[in-house]
């Protein structure tokens, strides 16, 4: 596992300081074509002890090492109170570009993938939710990173589909049940949101009794990929039941 990701030699002022816990990926991109090393060079020049991100990948694929997998970076505002606090619980990945004017290779986005694939194995993340983007991480006004042509939303379906390693299956029947016979939960909650993902945008309102098609699971985050009628969505698990 990472054993594609480069070391670009940098040398960084001062010790890094490892994280505690981790439970986030932040996505960004450059905003322009910079290279590692200039990405590095330029945030010690602002007094930082080096680059801020922990991983960066390149147009052409390849991934390169930033402060490292395990260090805290300093990728997002501490001092903006939506993220502060983020950097000793995240990993930032930076993809060089500007996606805001142009679209993401093919090789870039297939290293993107398997970056946040393993990233999410080795800390055994439980759901996509937590793959954001800055300005997701940040709220509404205040950075456009990464951009609207950044694939994050293709990226997080890419590990819901399980992705490269297998992360997040559909749950297997037992020998004793019918692996044909559909899973059927019903609305136990007067009003219950279906989202286009978790914690996403609410496409559809159902109400108490509503037959629901079990399709999957996030089992940390008690989200439930359901059907219900041509629908497809999110909802809390909570608030259904077989």
């Amino acid at each position: 596992m990472f054993e594609y990701v480069k070391d670009a030699g940098l040398k960084f002022n001062g010790s890094l300081t490892k994280r505690r816990k981790t439970d986030l990926i932040i996505l960004h991109h450059v905003e322009g074509t910079m290279s590692v090393q200039a990405i590095h060079q330029m945030h010690l020049d602002r007094g930082h002890k080096g680059i801020d991100y922990n991983i960066y990948i390149d147009k052409d694929g390849t991934v390169y090492w930033g402060r490292g997998l395990e260090y805290e970076g300093g990728h997002v505002s501490n001092s903006y109170s939506k993220t502060k606090g983020i950097n000793a619980r995240s990993v930032g990945i930076v993809c060089n570009g500007n996606f805001l004017k142009e679209k993401m290779s093919d090789a870039q986005k297939n290293a993107l993938k398997q970056v946040v694939a393993d990233v999410v194995r080795y800390y055994k993340f439980e759901s996509s939710a937590q793959i954001v983007s800055h300005k997701e991480a940040a709220g509404s006004g205040y950075t456009d990173c990464p951009g609207t042509n950044f694939p994050t939303e293709e990226v997080r379906e890419y590990i819901r589909q399980g992705g490269q390693p297998t992360l997040f299956p559909t749950p297997q029947p037992t020998p004793a049940e019918d692996p044909n016979k559909p899973i059927v939960y019903t609305v136990k909650v007067g009003t219950l949101n279906m989202r286009k993902e978790p914690n996403g945008k609410v496409i559809k309102k159902l109400k108490r009794g509503d037959k629901l098609t079990l399709q999957r699971y996030v089992k940390c985050e008690n989200w439930a990929r359901v059907m219900h009628g041509k629908t497809e969505g999110w909802v809390w698990l909570d608030y259904i039941g077989e």
